[in-house]
């Protein structure tokens, strides 16, 4: 498991994708889904932008999203992007349990400290 395999795993459908297949995927549907409000609860969903908030938008599905939030993440910003933002901008909103399944199905080995909140 290296940072530089170039898959990602699908979730929906447990295949690899390859990260270069996703240039525009913004396009794909900017509405997000009423459920997100629980995963995106400091902010109004109406008042996202997927764009100037996507590391937050990307960050806080990963860490307590369900498999069909992330088949959507996947959607939207592609797998390249969600493993970019992913490695370059931390954030400390992980338990040890979902940082490890995100390093998973983003194949990528990250410092933990700069991930998880919790010591549980």
């Amino acid at each position: 498991m290296g940072q530089g395999s170039g898959e990602v795993k699908e979730i929906s459908k447990g295949k690899s994708v390859g990260m270069g297949e996703a240039k525009d995927r913004l396009s794909v549907d900017k509405t997000l889904p009423e459920r997100w409000q629980r995963l995106l609860w400091s902010a109004r969903l109406e008042d996202i932008d997927l764009e100037r908030d996507k590391v937050y938008v990307i960050h806080q599905v990963l860490a307590w999203g369900e498999p069909e939030d992330l088949s959507f993440l996947f959607k939207v910003y592609g797998g390249e992007e969600v493993r970019r933002v992913f490695l370059e901008h931390p954030k400390r909103v992980y338990t040890k349990k979902a940082l490890r399944f995100v390093e998973l199905i983003l194949d990528v080995d990250v410092d933990g400290e700069q991930y998880v909140s919790t010591v549980y």
